[in-house]
C-alpha cells in the first residue's frame, strides 16, 4: 500500500507537531534532580511489634501546618499556625518554630499526623496513639534512613528544648512521630500483618508537587520497600510480600524513565537510528551496560560531590541527546560498521544516564537502607523494562510504515530526530544558564 505525497507530506508534519508539542511541554522541572533531600522527603517506618504495629515518620514542618495558618489581622499578620510565631521581615511574612508553646506539648503536635495518617485493615482506619513527637532541624538531623537510626532519633538529645536554642524556620524544620497502632477484636488484640496506608495531608504548597513518600515496612521476613510521589495521598497497600516489594521498585525504574522526556527522547533517537532488529540490540546493550555500571557507582557515591557535578550532568545528557539525534542520521546508520560504531557510543551516553538514575535512586532509597541490592536490581530491571517498552513501541510503528511506504517511515525517522535534537539543544541551553546562575 502506498500512500499519496500529499498524506505523506501530512504525515510527517503532524509527527513533527506532536512531538514539539512534548517538548513546550518540557519545563525545566522534569530534571531528575530537583526532589530536595531535607525538605522534601517523608519517610515512614512501620514495625511489627508483639504489642502492636509502630510507625516511625518524619515529616517535613510546612506539610504538617501550612494549612493551619488563620485569617489576617489588623497588625497584617496571619493566626500563626500551631507551635509557631509570625513576624513581618520587610513586606513579608516569616513563620519560626514556637519552642515555648511545643515544649510540654509535642504530643499534639504528633496528634496532628494521627488525624492526617490513615492506616486501614479490612477498610477499617485504625486511631493510632502518639508515643513520642518532636522538632528538628533538617540540616542538623540524625539519620533516618533505617529503622535503628529511626529509633535513636527519639532517643537522641532534643536541641529544641534548650532555652538558648537558635531561631528555627518553619521550612527548614521536620517533625518526627511516633505511633502505635493495634487492633481490637473480640476484646484481645489482634496482629497487623495486612494494611493500607496514606495520609489526607494537603496544605497547598508549591513544594509538595516534587515531594516523595517512603514506606518501610519492617517485619521477620525483612524490610519491604514502598515509594510514591507526592504526600502520600495514594495508599500502599502492605501484604508482608518481598515479592511485592521487588515488583513496587521495579515499577518505579519503569515509572522514572516513562516520567523523564530526556531519557524518552534519547531512547526514541536510538530506535530511530537502528534499522534492524540487530542494530537495535547493539544500541540497546551498549545502553544497558554504560548506565549499569554508573547507576551502581554513583548511588553507592564514587564519584563527585561537589555541587557543579549534578548539573554538569544534566547539561551532558542533554548534549547526549543531541548528539544521538544527530547520529541516527542516514548516513550514520548505513556507514560500515554502524552497529559496533553504534555500541560503543551507546555505551558512553549510557554512563552519563546511569549518574541521572543513579542521583534519582539516592533520593528515594539510602545505601544504609536494608535489603540495598534488592532494591537496586529491582530499579534497574524497572528503567530496562521502560527502555525496552518504548524502543519495542516505536520499532513496532515505524516497522509498519515501512509496510506502508518506505518515505513515510523516512519521515517519521527525521521527525524524530529533529525534534528530539531541538529539544536536547533548549535543555543544554537551560540547564548551562541554570549551572551559571
Amino acid at each position: 500500500m502506498r500512500w499519496p505525497a500529499t498524506q505523506q507530506h501530512r504525515f510527517a508534519r503532524r509527527c513533527i507537531q506532536a512531538l514539539a508539542f512534548g517538548v513546550l511541554l518540557a519545563p525545566s522541572a522534569l530534571a531528575h534532580f530537583e526532589i530536595n533531600l531535607q525538605l522534601n522527603l517523608l519517610v515512614f517506618h512501620t514495625e511489627h511489634r508483639a504489642d502492636g504495629l509502630y510507625v516511625y515518620a518524619r515529616v517535613p514542618l510546612p506539610y504538617l501546618l501550612a494549612d493551619k495558618i488563620g485569617a489576617e489581622g489588623s497588625d497584617g499578620l496571619p493566626a500563626p499556625a500551631p507551635f509557631t510565631r509570625n513576624t513581618l521581615e520587610g513586606d513579608r511574612v516569616v513563620h519560626y518554630v514556637d519552642y515555648d508553646s511545643l515544649r510540654g506539648n509535642e504530643k499534639r503536635l504528633g496528634g496532628l499526623l494521627e488525624q492526617a495518617l490513615q492506616l486501614r485493615v479490612d477498610a477499617d482506619r485504625i486511631e493510632g496513639t502518639v508515643m513520642s513527637a518532636r522538632v528538628v532541624r533538617s540540616k542538623t538531623a540524625p539519620p533516618f534512613d533505617s529503622l535503628e537510626e529511626a529509633r535513636a532519633s527519639f532517643a537522641a538529645s532534643d536541641p529544641m528544648k534548650s532555652p538558648s536554642a537558635e531561631p528555627l524556620y518553619v521550612g527548614d524544620a521536620v517533625a518526627d512521630i511516633a505511633l502505635r497502632y493495634f487492633k481490637q477484636q473480640g476484646g484481645t488484640q489482634q496482629d497487623i500483618q495486612r494494611f493500607s496506608l496514606s495520609t489526607s495531608l494537603n496544605p497547598g504548597l508549591i513544594e509538595q508537587a516534587t515531594a516523595v513518600s517512603l514506606v518501610l515496612d519492617h517485619g521477620t521476613g525483612g524490610t519491604d520497600l514502598y515509594q510514591r510521589p507526592g504526600l502520600l495521598n495514594e495508599p500502599v497497600e502492605i501484604h508482608r510480600s518481598g515479592l511485592r516489594a521487588f515488583l513496587e521498585m521495579v515499577r518505579q525504574g519503569i515509572e522514572h524513565i516513562l516520567e523523564g522526556l530526556d531519557h524518552v527522547f534519547l531512547v526514541l533517537c536510538l530506535a530511530a537510528g537502528a534499522v534492524s532488529i540487530a542494530a537495535m540490540l547493539w544500541r540497546v546493550t551498549g545502553f544497558t551496560l554504560g548506565h549499569s555500571v554508573t547507576l551502581s557507582l554513583g548511588f553507592f557515591g564514587y564519584v563527585p560531590s561537589g555541587g557543579w557535578f549534578i548539573p554538569t550532568v544534566e547539561i551532558a545528557i542533554a548534549a547526549s541527546i543531541v548528539f544521538a539525534a544527530f547520529a541516527s542520521n542516514s548516513r550514520w546508520r548505513s556507514a560500515p560498521g554502524a552497529n559496533l560504531r553504534a555500541f560503543w557510543m551507546t555505551a558512553v551516553i549510557g554512563l552519563l544516564h546511569g549518574l541521572g538514575f543513579s542521583f534519582v535512586l539516592q533520593k528515594i532509597l539510602s545505601v544504609s537502607a536494608p535489603d540495598v541490592w534488592q532494591s537496586l536490581l529491582a530499579f534497574n530491571l524497572g528503567i530496562e523494562a521502560g527502555q525496552l517498552g518504548i524502543v519495542v513501541f516505536v520499532g513496532a510503528v515505524l516497522l509498519v510504515l515501512r509496510d506502508w511506504n518506505s518515505r513515510s517511515e523516512a519521515y517519521a525517522r527525521n521527525a524524530i530526530a529533529v525534534v528530539c535534537g531541538i529539544a536536547g539543544v533548549y535543555w543544554m541551553i537551560e540547564r548551562t544558564a541554570g549551572l551559571i546562575a
